[in-house]
């Protein structure tokens, strides 16, 4: 007796295989079904095109890996199986959605290093690159910064990344002198939840420069020395020029004039002469910000020689 002959539909397909990759990663999608009656073939599609056709069978499975590395190319992607043996109209399918995971850029931190303390200052740190958006944060030392950190964040869809840029905006003390501003960028999806990326920047913080005279009156009398007091009572003055009636007091012209630098602030007058007297300021600078004080009066009196009267009797 002759043996009947059968055909049977082959399964639906069934698909294995990360659905987020990482760029860069060598990625195998796994389409297996259950063989039908005759056997079925299994391919790979993409757009509608076609891109793997081979597929083994065996044990009654028929099995297509596709292999490919991630690449930008794939993001977003949707992949298509399709199995057919002739026996249905229309093959039998399942899809597959794909998100390439992207590491950001090492990000990127500007700003001044030195700084006078209390004076408003602004860092940005930027990092590109990402996908899915990385998160962004600044601190200085251990101390993370909340409100004054503005953090923006944008897609760009030709890339299909994230950048995201804070800006700190921020006034340090000389608590923060040597201190360091560092910007860390997480992004667990790609280099997992306990390894930022840090970039860092020194800080110098100065005070503020200031300067003081104690005594604003002189009196002396000619021939006497003085020594006009300026006193750098914060920061570190690079230079001390002095002020006679508003005009520059050049030193190297005067051999009776000494100090006014900014290793010795104080004006020194040796012989003092009734031409000395006029108003004087001093000024120093520390290549960023100059200060002066106030007007120092000189007001030389000129020497009045004794004349001893010898009186004789008269007999």
């Amino acid at each position: 007796m002759k043996k009947s002959s059968f055909i049977v539909p082959p399964g639906v397909p069934m698909i294995s295989g990360p659905q987020v990759i990482i760029m860069g990663d060598k990625v195998t999608l796994t389409c297996s079904v259950n063989s039908g009656k005759p056997d079925p073939s299994v391919r790979w599609l993409r757009d509608n095109t076609v891109i793997d056709e081979t597929y083994s069978i065996v044990g009654g499975i028929t099995t297509n890996n596709y292999t490919f590395t991630a690449s930008a190319n794939e993001q977003f992607a949707v992949f298509e199986c399709q199995s057919e043996n002739g026996l249905l109209q229309n093959p039998l399918s399942r899809t597959i959605f794909v998100e390439v995971y992207k590491t950001p850029r090492s990000p990127v931190l500007t700003g001044p290093t030195e700084i006078i303390s209390g004076t408003p200052t602004s860092w940005t740190c930027t990092s590109d690159g990402g996908y899915p958006v990385q998160k962004l944060s600044m601190r200085v030392g251990n101390s993370a910064f909340s409100t004054e950190l503005d953090t923006k964040t944008a897609f760009d869809r030709n890339t299909q990344t994230y950048t995201v840029t804070g800006t700190l905006s921020w006034a340090p003390t000389t608590a923060n002198n040597g201190q360091t501003l560092y910007c860390d960028v997480t992004h667990p999806e790609t280099i997992g939840p306990n390894n930022p990326q840090t970039v860092s920047l020194p800080l110098t913080v100065k005070s503020p420069l200031d300067v003081d005279a104690p005594q604003t009156q002189f009196n002396p009398t000619t021939g006497e020395t003085i020594s006009l007091t300026c006193i750098i009572t914060s920061g570190t003055a690079t230079q001390v020029r002095w002020y006679k009636n508003n005009k520059l007091v050049i030193m190297a012209a005067n051999l009776r004039l000494s100090g006014g630098n900014a290793n010795t602030p104080s004006l020194t007058i040796t012989q003092v002469q009734l031409t000395d007297a006029g108003s004087y300021i001093c000024e120093a600078t520390d290549g960023s910000a100059t200060r002066n004080t106030t007007t120092i009066t000189v007001s030389p009196k000129g020497r009045i020689n004794s004349i001893l009267f010898y009186v004789h009797d008269m007999v």
